[in-house]
């Protein structure tokens, strides 16, 4: 519980990966997969029969690059998607302060079963158990030696071998820092009248200096969980740090570390310094941990990306983790953001509370769920089908019981994804449209060239792509977290967004990319191919002269003319003229008259688009970009064709087949009665990119009639509220 991710913020081809190389690759294999990538008519070379053949065979032979997770995890090798974890445990609300921690930790859990836990647990295939033993209030769950500020039950030493009994993981949650035990008061951050700084106005625990004794304690308190009750691992709470204090250990250590007060530092200086303590302590515990026990896994709550969380956030802390959580507590946000995270080269988790609260309330029984199982459905499909493993949080009550209608959510989870996991594993995302945004630079605090909200901007056109039938991916270079060595031979066009950072091998790639019939998409300051400079240029296959933005800020709005009509979008936009490029879209602005806003230019065998304003500038425009993606990638791979805002559509491709996921909206009203109820639905799909024979819904079984039109495959269906569906 802390830091939640949004806060920070069928195809067929043997082409080969884009990438650069050394030794030139067989003629015969380039030839058959340029063909099949790019839709060349190719029945005056081979036979058709002869090409059908080929391109059930090709459809299947892709490189390995295209495997996001490697072939050995280490010590989360146990975690390869897809995996269930029950979050479980004790916590104070911090917000009912008419009692004190230690009045309410008196005589709790008086009917605690370790060994119901572990057992329901293992009914529903549960990976792992992270088990509250520290929160922000400092308050202990077992007999630790470092305090007496912990319970008087010793709640650690019944679950952990009830755990082992049942090969179940036991994850310790930790929080490392934030710490309110008063035995430990004087070693808090302080702000300049001496007061210590805490987590917030509504939770008032205190931050505890990273460099004061605690840090000797906090390692001693982690020895015990390894040593004494031979733990599995450690997940790390609210690893962030303060940029200014005034305790004399964070000062001292700034002052080693930068050469300057923290006073007389900018305020780059001083966000460097609270990242790189986080950053610092995070490895010393990993590499403590693994000391302690080499089989150990670590993780750490919070957005191990560069575009959320920063480039030297993600790179300095994804290296020491074995995989990554966050917490993703809505449809909405799952939904949004998990493509995104499954795309990591590690298993990443994301946390759903269950109960209808964190806190255990005093001489409480079992907390309730408002949750109903069509939600459960919905939020399991949109995690575990995008990739990622889903931890499900539920709060103990006060006398130790949980509550059955609650533990039934995680009895249906496990019977769900019992039931289809062999549809989601080993599956990976099917890319036919890739988000170039190039290499993080682990010196950098935030992504380059804009603020800090840009994770969000890029996710809205992402959504909008999937919507209408495209899949996209995003490739970065990011050491820890993520690594690209081409593009994948599916891929039809690439989108290089305003704040891209290329390399010099990165606009090589897209160069013999297009020329040999790809697309490219620039927005931007992406058609410079290269970095967020302060005076934008275009690289030469857009064909265009650039002349810079129109105004010092840049945020001068402009007139598009669409549509037979005039529509005004935001700045910034990139004041071009065209040399060799064809301009589509034209725009006008009041103090420069009208000038190219969409071109094309052809590009050896393919096409080099160009969009001069940024990618948010479209963001609200659904009819823009439908005509946009039309434009640059082609024909979708498939169509929602009843109620195509109601659906979610996720294709991936799994050993020899395809499978698809279709999830409804449970927010859509439907009916006399105004609630939610399924409906059938159509979906066409695009067989020349994913190609299929049949398709069955599992895991029942059962047969769907497919109906042919041309290139395109139709299939009804009655989502209630998902469906799995092989294409085989």
């Amino acid at each position: 519980m802390g830091v939640c991710y949004a806060a920070h913020s069928g195809i067929v081809s043997a082409r080969a990966p884009f990438r650069l190389s050394r030794r030139p690759r067989r003629r015969t294999h380039m030839l058959a997969g340029f063909a099949l990538g790019h839709h060349m008519k190719i029945s005056e070379v081979f036979p058709m029969k002869f090409v059908h053949v080929l391109m059930v065979l090709f459809a299947f032979s892709f490189s390995a690059e295209a495997q996001r997770l490697p072939a050995n995890l280490g010590p989360a090798e146990y975690y390869r998607p897809p995996q269930l974890t029950l979050m479980v445990g004790f916590i104070k609300d911090p917000q009912h302060q008419s009692f004190t921690v230690a009045e309410w930790a008196k005589d709790i859990g008086g009917k605690f079963d370790a060994v119901q836990i572990a057992e329901r647990c293992k009914r529903a295939d549960v990976a792992q158990i992270i088990w509250y033993d520290k929160w922000i209030d400092g308050l202990v769950f077992h007999r630790t030696k470092t305090t007496g500020y912990h319970t008087e039950r010793d709640f650690l030493a019944e679950l952990a071998p009830e755990c082992r009994k049942r090969g179940i993981k036991l994850v310790i949650y930790f929080n490392t820092y934030y710490d309110d035990n008063p035995e430990f008061a004087a070693w808090a951050c302080v702000d300049q009248r001496g007061k210590p700084i805490s987590f917030s106005r509504q939770w008032p625990a205190n931050l505890l200096s990273m460099y004061s004794p605690f840090r000797e304690k906090a390692l001693e308190q982690i020895h015990e969980l390894f040593v004494d009750y031979n733990v599995d691992g450690l997940w790390l709470d609210v690893p962030s740090y303060t940029s200014l204090s005034y305790d004399r250990w964070t000062r001292e250590a700034f002052r080693k570390q930068v050469g300057e007060d923290m006073d007389e530092a900018s305020p780059s200086e001083r966000d460097r310094f609270r990242v790189k303590s986080a950053i610092n302590w995070n490895r010393e515990v990993a590499a403590y941990v693994r000391k302690l026990k080499p089989a150990a896994t670590v993780t750490t709550n919070g957005a191990i990306d560069p575009i959320a969380g920063g480039p030297m956030w993600a790179a300095g802390m994804g290296e020491s983790l074995d995989y990554f959580s966050t917490e993703l507590h809505t449809i909405d946000l799952q939904q949004k953001f998990a493509p995104i995270m499954g795309e990591t080269n590690k298993p990443f988790e994301a946390g759903t509370l269950i109960s209808d609260d964190w806190f255990t309330p005093l001489n409480s029984g079992p907390l309730k769920t408002s949750k109903s199982i069509d939600q459960m459905h919905v939020e399991l499909a949109s995690l575990l089908t995008a990739g990622m493993n889903a931890y499900l949080a539920v709060a103990v009550g006060h006398d130790g019981t949980l509550d059955e209608g609650t533990m039934r959510l995680l009895d249906y989870s496990g019977e769900w994804l019992r039931a289809r996991r062999l549809w989601l594993e080993a599956a990976e995302d099917v890319t036919d449209v890739a988000v170039l945004l190039g290499t993080a630079d682990s010196k950098e605090l935030l992504w380059p060239g804009g603020t800090s909200d840009y994770n969000d901007e890029l996710a809205k056109f992402e959504t909008n792509l999937r919507a209408n039938g495209y899949l996209p991916h995003r490739l970065i270079n990011c050491a820890g977290s993520r690594k690209f060595d081409g593009l994948a031979p599916t891929v039809r066009t690439v989108i290089v967004p305003d704040r891209a950072q290329l390399t010099a091998s990165d606009a090589e790639m897209l160069d013999a990319f297009v020329r040999r019939g790809g697309k490219v998409l620039a927005m931007g300051r992406g058609m410079g191919l290269a970095g967020t400079e302060e005076s934008p240029r275009s690289a030469p296959m857009f064909g265009l002269h650039t002349a810079g933005y129109l105004s010092p800020g840049g945020a001068e709005a402009f007139v598009l003319k669409w549509n037979k009509s005039n529509l005004g979008l935001p700045g910034p936009l990139l004041a071009v003229s065209a040399t060799s490029a064809e301009t589509l879209l034209w725009g006008s602005v009041r103090s420069a008259g009208e000038m190219p806003v969409f071109t094309r230019n052809r590009v050896g065998t393919g096409a080099a688009y160009a969009l001069t304003a940024t990618e948010s500038a479209l963001a609200e425009n659904p009819e823009l970009l439908h005509y946009l993606w039309t434009e640059t990638i082609g024909e979708p791979l498939w169509k929602v064709e009843v109620n195509p805002r109601r659906y979610l559509v996720r294709i991936r491709r799994q050993r020899r087949r395809y499978v698809m996921h279709v999830i409804d909206s449970l927010t859509t009203k439907e009916g006399p009665m105004t609630r939610y109820r399924p409906l059938y639905t159509r979906i066409t799909i695009n067989s020349e990119r994913i190609p299929f024979q049949k398709a069955t819904v599992e895991p029942d079984n059962r047969h769907l009639q497919v109906s042919t039109d041309g290139i395109w495959k139709t299939i009804e269906i009655y989502p209630d509220p998902e469906l799995t569906i092989a294409l085989e």
